[in-house]
């Protein structure tokens, strides 16, 4: 059944994580280790969880413009929620909104404006939904790692029990057909074998249930040229791996002045490290998790695991704010500007079009 499945998984890793494991956790990959010492998470899989092209080449990560600073289109923009203004600011669309707002009549400029604005806004949830796919796929493949560790683990406990019985059963008949056998003659050759045999056959599967209790330590090699993680913790994107409006929405403080969601996701994140890693390999475990990666034991993998989980709550969390900067721009849209002047010729050609639709069965 799954349930038993998953409890066979999730005890020996339950086993592992209260052990420490017994892997020297270190940045980079040593040269000495071989592929067949150690479990790796692939570096190549784990690209192929990039949506979409990263660096200066994305459209996603050119440059936006800024806050609006005129006094006049403040005004306007003050009649905007403060949290719909932060996630307009966040986008670079400030300065196209205080101008629809403050437009009075039309123009050919205006209503291209309009259709950029419009499609913009669509691309903001593209831009989420791909960070948040890369999070999932990420988690995905340390999951995996994880249980194919777990796994190897149920599977060298199962060989250790089965062996166990097998010396048991074999030292107990041993015994018993010595034992028989001495019983058969006036004087046994070796009468205390029966019991030197049974005390074997205890040693023995004693020393085979101790070692299935015992784990036994594998490396995990997990390098991340790419990491997601790492400019949340600088608080600078260089490498643009996050699409400048979604790093731009985790950097601002929040609309009533409070933290920034990087500033919380930070917080959370250190209480994680801070009951997880020991104080003397805080330093060692922050090095891998937020540089290139190395080798890692379960309870380090783990909490990779985790902070990912945290980062993509976190980014769910914006979904929220892209609706509402959504609607508003939808309102914004829909308002009805001055009816804009209409020439004899199109006024004719309009009247023709009703009398035709009047006069149709």
């Amino acid at each position: 059944m799954a349930w038993r499945r998953g409890l066979g998984l999730g005890l020996p890793l339950a086993a592992l994580l209260a052990s420490g494991c017994g892997v020297a956790i270190r940045a980079g990959r040593p040269v000495e280790m071989s592929t067949h010492d150690a479990l790796e998470v692939s570096e190549r899989a784990a690209e192929r969880c990039v949506h979409g092209m990263t660096g200066p080449g994305s459209p996603f990560r050119a440059p936006v413009p800024g806050p609006v600073t005129d006094p006049a289109q403040l005004e306007v923009l003050a009649q905007l929620p403060a949290s719909v203004r932060r996630t307009a600011i966040a986008a670079g669309l400030e300065p196209a909104l205080a101008q629809l707002l403050g437009a009075r009549e039309h123009s050919p400029e205006l209503l291209a404006m309009r259709d950029a604005l419009a499609a913009h806004v669509y691309t903001l949830e593209t831009q989420l939904v791909a960070m948040e796919f890369e999070v999932d796929c990420v988690r995905a493949l340390i999951n995996d790692r994880l249980s194919d560790y777990a796994e190897g683990e149920t599977d060298r406990q199962l060989a250790l029990t089965i062996w166990s019985l097998v010396v048991a059963a074999g030292t107990g008949l041993a015994a018993g057909v010595w034992d028989l056998a001495n019983s058969q003659v006036a004087h046994p050759a070796a009468p205390e074998g029966p019991l030197l045999v049974g005390i074997v056959g205890a040693v023995g599967t004693t020393a085979l249930g101790t070692a299935v209790l015992v784990p036994e330590p594998r490396p995990i090699v997990y390098e991340h040229e790419h990491n997601v993680l790492r400019p949340l913790v600088v608080g600078v994107d260089d490498e643009l791996v996050f699409p400048r409006f979604v790093f731009r929405l985790l950097m601002l403080p929040a609309a009533d002045g409070g933290p920034s969601p990087r500033d919380e996701l930070i917080a959370r994140w250190d209480e994680m490290l801070a009951l997880t890693i020991p104080d003397d390999q805080r330093a060692l475990a922050e090095t891998i998790l937020f540089g290139d990666g190395g080798v890692h034991d379960p309870r380090l993998l783990t909490l990779h695991q985790d902070l990912l989980e945290e980062l993509g709550a976190t980014l769910d969390g914006l979904a929220r704010d892209i609706d509402l900067l959504a609607s508003t721009v939808a309102l914004i849209l829909a308002a009805e500007l001055p009816a804009p002047d209409i020439s004899p010729v199109t006024q004719s050609a309009t009247d023709a079009a009703d009398r035709t639709l009047e006069s149709a069965p």
